[in-house]
Parts: structure tokens; sequence; C-alpha cells
């Protein structure tokens, strides 16, 4: 359990900093940095699927990495078509981080019920 919190703890401060600060480095490509910050969260899920999450398949990852990054962005779209204004950039990556967070939950939970049902627990 506190090794699962601080997983969640390490990845809410990746997912809280690194689009906002790739956001300012990558915005002077005005229309583009949207498709930049979501190919960088997804090799960054995809690399924290290969070292947390190791299917036995490695093809697992990468759908599992697919999944929490489309729900994440899924959220981010969501807030962002609401028209808050600049308020909105800072709500949308609060809500991809937790929506993030949540979809690991989900993939920590669904593996976990995998292993057990192949065990007969």
């Amino acid at each position: 359990m506190l090794k699962r919190l601080f997983i969640y703890l390490m990845l809410s401060i990746i997912y809280l900093f690194i689009p906002g600060i790739s956001q300012k480095i990558f915005m002077t490509y005005d229309d583009y940095w949207f498709y930049v910050i979501l190919t960088l969260l997804f090799f960054i899920n995809v690399f924290f699927a290969f070292i947390l999450l190791k299917f036995p398949n490695k093809f697992y990852n990468f759908i599992s990495a697919f999944f929490i990054t489309s729900i994440g962005i899924l959220s981010v779209i969501i807030v962002l078509n609401l028209n808050l204004g600049w308020k909105a950039i800072e709500i949308s990556l609060y809500s991809h981080a937790i929506s993030s967070l949540l979809a690991w939950e989900a993939v920590f939970q669904i593996k976990q019920k995998k292993l057990a049902f192949k065990n007969n627990l």
C-alpha cells in the first residue's frame, strides 16, 4: 500500500508539472503545443506502464498506457470546451492529473483481479 501511495505521489507530481512546463516551452508553436503535450504524456505513460505494471504480455502495457492517456486527455478536452478562459488551462491540468490517477488505479485493480483469478484465489 505504501509503495502504491508513493507511485501515486510521483505520478501526480509528474502529471501536474510536466504539462505546464511543456506548455510554456512549446507555446511558440501555436497550434501544435497540444499535440506535443499529448505525445509527451503518452510516452510518459508507456514508460511507467512498463516499469510499474509489468504485464507478461507487453501489448497490455501499451493498451494500459493508451487507456490512461486517453482518459486524461478526454478530461482535458471536456474542461477546455467549457470556455472558462485562461483559468481553464489550470483546471484542465488538475482534471488530467486526477483522472489519470483514477485510471492508473483502475488498471492496478484489473491487474490484481487478473492475477487473483489466474492463481484461483
